[in-house]
């Protein structure tokens, strides 16, 4: 967590993130939440730069032919992709798991071999109407709990009096989360995450988001354990650069 909250535009939040990337030197766009070359966090890195206490510096831009060695490497990814995406029958689908060869990676989690199992958090998950008790007592009682399993009241990262903007459910297994969320105007989001250092899941090209129109994005996003015991959740779709947080409470299970 940085020192201050992310800043807000309008109903759309930009977390604090350095832009310039300490592992390959990418230079990536405001609020940009992992970097576009290499996939670092760049949130992470800039809370490691502000604990050093070099919140006030700037990056030491890497050497020159470090810089090129990289750039070399950031150019072999490239045609790595290219070559994927020339191949991609060949390819083991890693999205999540073995899936079929002709699933566009993005609709994976509605058509693919293991749409099955998010089918079912989906089910379970739009059978949940949670009361305004409910909500109340997801709030009162939040606590910092190991463990991730259960059914949360997603509300808008403004504070007190913040509105409910969704629900999610969060299934744990092995480490590795596997959630479904259902938001305003009909639109769903399904995903693993990995549990990392510090206690923080994160989605790395493993989230996709359906729109109510039919329409997917990619995503990906992690989410934060707070003190007071909310998760508080960051994001980020191809269909901008813009991060976007939401807080997650907890229902008590009974």
């Amino acid at each position: 967590m940085g020192s201050e909250g992310p800043e807000t535009e309008g109903h759309h939040f930009v977390a604090e993130a350095d832009a310039v990337c300490e592992q390959c030197g990418t230079v990536n766009p405001e609020g940009t939440l992992l970097c576009k070359a290499c996939g670092n966090n760049l949130r992470e890195q800039f809370e490691r730069r502000v604990a050093e206490g070099r919140a006030g510096g700037t990056f030491e831009a890497p050497s020159r032919s470090k810089a090129a060695l990289k750039g070399l490497l950031t150019a072999f990814g490239i045609l790595l992709i290219i070559w994927v995406a020339l191949n991609v029958e060949d390819i083991p689908r890693w999205l999540i798991g073995a899936g079929d060869a002709t699933t566009d990676p993005v609709k994976a989690m509605w058509q693919g071999s293991q749409s099955g199992i998010f089918d079912q958090l989906s089910s379970k998950l739009g059978q949940m109407n949670f009361s305004d008790a409910d909500i109340e007592l997801a709030e009162s009682t939040a606590n910092l709990s190991e463990d991730y399993t259960g059914y949360y009241i997603l509300k808008q990262d403004l504070g007190f009096g913040a509105n409910v903007v969704g629900k999610a459910y969060v299934v744990e297994q092995s480490q590795l989360l596997y959630f479904v969320a259902e938001l305003q105007q009909g639109v769903e989001v399904r995903g693993t995450a990995n549990v990392e250092h510090g206690n923080r899941p994160t989605a790395r090209h493993s989230a996709s988001i359906k729109l109510s129109n039919g329409d997917y994005l990619a995503a990906f996003g992690f989410a934060s354990k707070q003190e007071d015991g909310t998760m508080k959740c960051y994001g980020q779709s191809q269909a901008d650069d813009k991060t976007r947080s939401v807080v997650a409470y907890r229902i008590p299970q009974e």
